[in-house]
């Protein structure tokens, strides 16, 4: 116990004076996407009556990211990011065919990365965080605003520190919307907890 003390004591005195320290910034620039399969659950107001309806489908998305990272230390930075894309929803009808909502998504977060394994020609390791994600979906006179926060672990691979690939997955863990057409207006719309998103990310790094 006292050895693990030491050990802990010995870390943080290393993080905490630089040890070992890059403090070096990039500048990151690529294209993220992301998707999943889903349950919309929501309560629609028919008169006096409130019917509970759930619809089974996929989401996905795909647009630009720009970020900018911190190195603390040679293997340990701090991310964050900015988002904006194409998103969309296929939502099951009672004819067995998809109804297509698509729209526009943006997203914020931050991210804490780990180089695990470090070379001359790329770098491998894994990253651990969170965000916010907005979108507008439309169909018709139809429109489903969303809003959710998710937490995100992932691997990434940087090949001569310019090109990063990161596969990652999103767990969400706040997920509200609201539904409008012409009959019905601000219906609660929410989503299973139980879906995670998977993506895949390229970025280009530029030295700061």
């Amino acid at each position: 116990m006292k050895i693990f003390k030491q050990v802990l004591f010995v870390v943080f005195f290393a993080i905490s004076t630089g040890y070992g320290a890059d403090n070096s910034m990039n500048l990151l620039l690529g294209i993220d996407t992301r998707g999943t399969d889903s349950i919309y659950d929501s309560k629609y107001a028919d008169g006096t009556k409130t019917i509970d309806t759930k619809r089974y489908g996929y989401e996905g998305y795909i647009g630009g990211r720009l970020g900018i990272e911190y190195f603390v230390t040679k293997r340990n930075a701090i991310l964050g990011f900015l988002g904006i894309g194409y998103t969309n929803i296929k939502l099951l009808n009672k004819s067995d065919s998809f109804d297509l909502y698509s729209g526009v998504g943006t997203q914020v977060g931050v991210q804490y990365l780990f180089n695990y394994y470090e070379s001359e020609k790329f770098n491998f390791g894994f990253v651990v965080g969170a965000s916010y994600f907005n979108a507008y979906y439309k169909r018709s006179a139809e429109y489903i605003i969303a809003n959710e926060i998710f937490g995100i672990l992932g691997l990434n691979i940087t090949i001569n520190s310019k090109h990063r690939l990161e596969l990652n997955a999103g767990v969400p863990v706040y997920s509200m919307g609201r539904y409008n057409n012409d009959m019905y207006k601000n219906i609660l719309v929410t989503r299973r907890f139980k879906n995670i998103y998977y993506g895949i990310s390229y970025m280009y790094l530029f030295n700061l």
